[in-house]
């Protein structure tokens, strides 16, 4: 049976694991839920909890790659493309049971912004290097002042007498 692909979007489980060596991947455990509108605003539909293992592969000899990602963490919402397929896995008590997967690429990971709060940026190398900010070019500046004021605009709209 070949891969379907899919798209689903749910909130990371626990914090994910990453692996390098012989192959350089991404762990996330995803759950997704349906929602309703109820009384109280949105809830979640009873039983309809479904889990996912993500894996996010890199290429052999790109490691690096999978450095985007290291700003996942547990709770956060995501979006996810990739290859399903059911993949068996063994419980907590031994049994093994048949479970969601998706693999995916790095580019297929999307971050949803709904649970992000603040987002803190890091210096720039300009910043980190001593360097003065960057001025906009002095030709847009020269540009500007050889606009015509509004009033002068050849062919504009006069929306009062309209």
């Amino acid at each position: 049976m070949a891969n379907q692909t899919m798209t689903v979007t749910g909130n990371i489980g626990s914090t994910p694991t990453f692996k390098t060596g012989e192959y350089n991947l991404c762990e996330i455990f995803l759950i997704t839920e349906e929602y309703k509108n109820g009384d109280n605003g949105l809830e979640a539909r009873e039983g309809s909890q479904a889990t996912y293992q993500v894996t996010v592969w890199a290429p052999r000899d790109q490691p690096q790659a999978l450095e985007q990602l290291k700003v996942l963490k547990k709770g956060m919402r995501i979006e996810v493309s990739g290859a399903f397929k059911a993949a068996p896995y063994q419980k907590d008590n031994g049994e093994t049971d048949i479970g969601r997967a998706i693999s995916c690429s790095p580019s297929d990971i999307k971050l949803k912004l709904n649970r992000i709060e603040s987002i803190q940026m890091k210096p720039s190398q300009r910043d980190q290097q001593g360097m003065p900010p960057a001025q906009p070019a002095q030709q847009y500046a020269s540009m500007e002042a050889q606009l015509p004021d509004a009033g002068q605009m050849p062919g504009q709209f006069d929306h009062q007498n309209y």
